[in-house]
């Protein structure tokens, strides 16, 4: 079985939906709203692949992305946003 993919969102219906997307395709999905603790579950566990959302309370999903590069570059993170964020993303790029 491949390692599973963290998804990391803090509007629980959209996490949920994302994790029976990636399950009915037969993909190990591991769903955690608080991007505080994924950035825990990042360092303990066996991850790949990562879907952050940009924005979250408490902690947005470019700093789980500069805390997922720092620990563990290897995994491959998708950025995720229904907000209008652009300026923000490509203002994190440089």
């Amino acid at each position: 079985m491949t390692a599973p993919i963290l998804i990391v969102d803090g509007d629980p219906d959209l996490l949920s939906a994302l994790n029976t997307f990636l399950e009915l395709r037969g993909f190990q999905a591991d769903a955690e709203p608080d991007p505080r603790r994924a950035a825990e579950r990042i360092r303990e566990g066996d991850y790949r692949v990562a879907l952050l959302d940009i924005v979250m309370p408490e902690m947005d999903g470019l700093e789980l992305l500069q805390i997922i590069r720092r620990e563990r570059p290897e995994i491959e993170v998708v950025m995720l946003t229904a907000n209008s964020t652009r300026q923000r993303v490509w203002a994190a790029r440089e």
